[in-house]
């Protein structure tokens, strides 16, 4: 599990990062305690979630899944 981030600084693949994430009508935000840096391309990373806590994965599945229901309605 993963995301992919836009940042205006240089990043280095395999960089350790933590991070927090605000999810659309949440609070507080899903706290990444530890991430690896997998791919970088130009001012886009993308972010492996290695440790996320167990509540933080519940509330970050609930989320995509509620997305993915939505945007599949859509294309109905």
């Amino acid at each position: 599990m993963g995301c992919s981030v836009m940042c205006d600084r240089e990043v280095l693949c395999g960089s350790e990062v933590r991070a927090s994430v605000l999810l659309l009508d949440q609070t507080p935000a899903l706290s990444i305690d530890l991430g690896m840096i997998k791919w970088v391309q130009g001012q886009q990373f993308g972010v492996e979630f290695l440790r996320l806590p167990l509540e933080a994965r519940q509330r970050l599945n609930r989320t995509l899944r509620i997305e993915l229901i939505e945007l599949l309605k859509t294309r109905l």
